[in-house]
């Protein structure tokens, strides 16, 4: 691989026989039997992604080396089989790397991978073995845990008779590749496995964020208070009286709200407050103004949702579009909840804008949400739809 060569996102890929396939790399370590073996299938993708993207692969041989290897051209393979002529056996690195540096020096990297699994002294003095003569050898550790790197870093270096060693964490590869200018998809969505696996750097708690926590449950208290004074102060008459069975203040799924429904909730409607809206699978609409105030009619996902009720949806989604209201219907892009048949927001701040007292707030809030459940069940043909999802229970 010559690491001169223009970086992967200025080049249309041509699919040659000897081209890296992921897929073909990753087959044989497909899960079966119920074993899935992780740090074999984070090698092979970490290997192409690397494949694919020389400053990747130029950053990646730097890190592993302390910084005395710039690649000018590289191959690397991946479970290479090297014979041990001592024991009469056969080592298998999990990477193998050789090459050129940029001076036209020759140098091989051996790499072995650990996930969730501890490190051997026995398996890296093997792969030491592996170095040659008249060649810069470099030996590399890399794991996620950072018990098991000091671990490694006590390792008596002359167990790998004078081969230059290393440890690393997963989240130092990870930085290194986050940090090059060259990132393409690829390299994004690799990233993004990594971290989402926990391989990538996390980040310390601070006091602010721990002031914030304690702020927030008194935040959080200040939200039942208000939905406990909706429904006791208020008739709901603009609500069907269908849903009217026990209506009751509950706080779940990263809202506070009065739940109307039906004894078995086909559908529930919550009407409240949105202050965190990852389970929703959504985003607030104006974190800088707040947390938003909403009305969420959802149903038990099994539902087929025919497109009758969806086209009445959306028909209700308008009107409450024109009268400013951020409106998400079910299979409709931005409702990434499969419970979600209509998800009605405004920004709490804006509704909330010529108020100031608890009393005016209040007023503010339930006219908003009597406006917005006037125009939602104003079509009893909807409300026949409704009557037709099958319960949660």
């Amino acid at each position: 691989m010559n690491l001169n060569a223009p970086d992967i996102g200025s080049v249309t890929p041509v699919p040659l026989s000897g081209d890296p396939n992921l897929f073909k790399a990753l087959f044989s370590f497909r899960v079966r039997d119920g074993h899935s073996p992780k740090e074999n299938f984070l090698t092979e993708a970490l290997v192409y992604v690397l494949k694919r993207n020389p400053t990747a692969m130029r950053e990646w041989v730097r890190l592993l080396t302390s910084g005395q290897v710039s690649a000018s051209s590289v191959e690397i393979n991946t479970r290479l089989t090297h014979i041990d002529d001592e024991n009469y056996s056969s080592i298998y690195p999990d990477v193998h790397v050789s090459g050129y540096d940029i001076e036209e020096n020759k140098f091989n990297l051996v790499v072995e991978h650990k996930w969730d699994s501890p490190c051997s002294l026995l398996q890296l003095k093997r792969y030491a073995k592996l170095r040659k003569a008249g060649e810069r050898s470099f030996l590399a550790f890399v794991c996620a845990s950072a018990h098991e790197k000091k671990v490694a870093d006590r390792f008596p270096k002359t167990d790998f008779d004078g081969l230059s060693y290393k440890a690393v964490l997963w989240r130092d590869v990870y930085r290194i590749l986050c940090s090059i200018s060259t990132k393409d998809r690829l390299i994004e969505e690799f990233l993004y496995f990594m971290n989402m696996e926990g391989l990538g750097p996390g980040r310390a708690i601070t006091v602010l964020e721990m002031q914030a926590f304690i702020a927030a449950r008194g935040f959080k208290g200040q939200l039942d208070r208000y939905c406990q004074r909706l429904l006791n102060e208020y008739e709901w008459n603009c609500i069907p009286q269908k849903y009217h069975y026990a209506p009751k203040v509950h706080d779940a799924w990263g809202r506070t709200a009065i739940v109307f429904s039906e004894s078995t909730w086909k559908p529930a409607i919550a009407i409240g407050f949105l202050y965190d809206p990852t389970d929703h699978g959504v985003q607030l609409i104006n974190p800088e103004k707040g947390i938003d105030l909403a009305i969420r009619v959802h149903a038990n996902p099994a539902n087929s949702s025919p497109t009758k009720m969806l086209e009445l949806l959306e028909q209700r989604a308008g009107e409450l579009r024109k009268q400013g209201a951020v409106v998400h219907t079910k299979n409709q892009p931005g409702n990434n909840n499969k419970h979600t048949l209509i998800l009605v927001r405004r920004s709490l701040g804006d509704v909330l804008l010529e108020t100031a007292t608890e009393d005016e707030q209040i007023e503010a809030i339930y006219a908003q949400l009597e406006k917005w459940c006037l125009t939602l069940f104003a079509d009893p043909k909807l409300l026949d739809a409704f009557a037709a999802l099958k319960p949660y229970r």
